[in-house]
């Protein structure tokens, strides 16, 4: 179970990890004129907003510490509030330009959370001190 779990949290914390990279690319894509692709980029994000739940789920369920499941923790809270932030602007440019520095914090996080993910998975079935 513990192994699963491990699994699941490296899988997951990847995935969402090119998921971020194929965001940057969508947006770039809307942004240098083609504009069909703003509505893949919402429907993308939207899809991801939710996978930090699921990582944080596995993080806890793999035994590997306090510590993993604090920054998972933090990268749910992180990318559950930045994708909101363009339709709580009210147009006020200033926090709508927050949304892609939150993406960046965000990509951060899941990079720091994927490299404890891998490290968990490596330690095998064996539950780090801590937990």
């Amino acid at each position: 179970m513990i192994r699963a779990a491990r699994l699941a949290y490296l899988v997951l914390s990847a995935a969402f990890l090119v998921g971020m990279v194929a965001q940057v690319f969508l947006a770039g894509m809307f942004n240098f004129g083609e504009s069909s692709y703003r509505s893949l980029h919402q429907v993308m994000g939207y899809s991801l907003h939710f996978v930090p739940v699921l990582i944080l789920v596995a993080a806890w369920f793999s035994r590997a510490g306090k510590r993993h499941w604090q920054w998972a923790a933090a990268l749910a809270v992180v990318t559950l509030i930045f994708p909101l932030l363009p339709a709580m602007s009210g147009g006020n440019a200033i926090i709508s330009a927050l949304h892609p520095v939150g993406a960046f914090v965000a990509f951060g996080l899941a990079a720091f959370v994927a490299r404890n993910a891998w490290q968990a998975y490596q330690l095998g079935t064996e539950s780090a001190p801590g937990v």
